[in-house]
């Protein structure tokens, strides 16, 4: 075994993959599968738009797939937007408003999700980019690569972008989920003349002039049998029902995005449960090929900064009763009990005060209890030169005045600390 070359073992492993297979394969063993958060901030202007784009740059560089949404607001002229052109997927929504910038570059953008959508309708919304003043404003929205919005509809208001009116949105969008669409009508751009699409783009539709920038077609040019998308008009071009987007082949290792999950390559309905049913012992046991969702993907292991649920699933925060506890190593969501109520915050403060504290609990309960009966102590004294000075009170603070002594402080503390254990 040892005296195989190196090259010769590790491209035989890759033997019988799929294109898509190998590209996963390569992302996983040199670690890259980047992905980010994205924006909420819909149309707003963050401090300045220097401060804007900059943000935009340290969030979107080599990033491939975002997690909520796409938002390309306030970019002004001469501004470099080649950091875009990495990323290929989006869960959300996308939001173009605002520029003035010529060229927008999203040409590996394939799918769009839908999960969240702008003005609670909209997967993909491209607003006023244009300053009605000087007459700049953006021409060119490369999408070429985008054949699949999943949920959600189309906008186009008050643009001066030119040839997105010969778009077939219907080979893009999921028509069964009647999505809106609010889009210019040809010929009725005032504010450009566009030049028109190459002779060789199909049904006159195209993102820009030029051959390549053709729109791809992976729906209405399909045969009958095929029940999704298709790479042609042969029945023998049909993709597999779980793709998305288009594929390069006929299984499930074929596809060009995945419309639930992507398992190593292989597009599925969803991932490996994390436990299976073991029939010999009648009863549920971990599955060693179980896997967590972390968005379309199922992965191994959550992210550093990510816990998981009950139901496997990789999220940032834990949410409603439930707070962050740590099992074996893993990050995880576990139940409030009575110690706050339901839906309150509370139970995340408490479990971050555990996590920094368990390392060195006994030696902080020993410190802090010293310092409280000191404290008490001094608090005593105070509120007994007090008391004394004020002679209506002698009687009743004399009553209480034994709740100060640190014996009690003392009891009281210790009780605190064997609830927290």
């Amino acid at each position: 075994f040892f005296k195989i070359p190196f090259e010769g073992f590790f491209f035989s492993l890759l033997l019988g993959c799929s294109q898509n297979q190998i590209i996963f394969f390569f992302k996983i063993f040199f670690n890259f599968f980047p992905v980010c958060q994205g924006f909420s901030n819909r149309v707003n202007l963050m401090d300045n738009k220097e401060d804007h784009y900059l943000n935009m740059v340290k969030t979107y560089s080599n990033c491939t797939i975002v997690l909520e949404n796409l938002e390309i607001t306030h970019v002004d002229e001469n501004r470099d937007l080649s950091f875009l052109k990495s990323i290929e997927e989006v869960s959300g929504y996308v939001l173009i408003a605002l520029n003035t910038v010529s060229r927008i570059p999203l040409e590996n953008l394939r799918i769009i999700r839908g999960h969240s959508l702008y003005e609670e309708k909209f997967a993909l919304s491209v607003l006023a980019n244009i300053d009605k003043n000087t007459g700049q404003g953006t021409t060119e929205l490369l999408l070429t690569s985008l054949t699949e919005i999943l949920r959600g509809g189309v906008k186009f208001l008050n643009n001066k972008l030119c040839n997105v009116e010969t778009i077939q949105w219907f080979d893009i969008v999921n028509a069964d989920t009647k999505p809106s669409m609010e889009l210019q009508v040809a010929g009725n751009n005032p504010f450009c003349k566009c030049n028109k699409c190459h002779s060789s783009c199909y049904n006159g539709s195209c993102w820009a002039p030029g051959a390549e920038n053709c729109q791809t077609l992976t729906k209405l040019n399909c045969a009958q049998q095929c029940s999704k998308r298709c790479k042609g008009p042969s029945p023998s071009d049909c993709c597999n029902e779980h793709c998305a987007a288009g594929c390069t082949g006929p299984t499930a290792a074929d596809c060009l995005a995945c419309r639930d999950f992507q398992d190593d390559g292989v597009c599925k309905d969803s991932c490996p449960g994390l436990m299976r049913y073991d029939p010999n012992l009648h009863q549920l046991v971990p599955n060693p090929q179980g896997k967590y969702n972390f968005g379309a993907t199922c992965v191994k292991n959550c992210p550093h900064n990510y816990v998981v649920t009950d139901h496997g699933a990789c999220v940032r925060t834990c949410s409603g009763n439930t707070y962050e506890v740590e099992e074996g190593g893993i990050r995880k969501c576990a139940k409030c009990n009575g110690l706050c109520p339901k839906g309150s915050s509370c139970c995340f403060r408490l479990s971050v005060l555990q996590r920094i504290m368990r390392p060195c609990l006994l030696s902080y309960v020993l410190n802090l209890l010293n310092f409280l009966s000191q404290w008490t102590l001094h608090l005593y004294k105070n509120l007994k030169g007090l008391a004394l000075g004020i002679s209506c009170t002698i009687r009743n603070y004399q009553r209480m005045s034994f709740l100060f002594h640190p014996f009690f402080a003392l009891i009281f503390w210790v009780v605190v600390a064997a609830a927290w254990l």
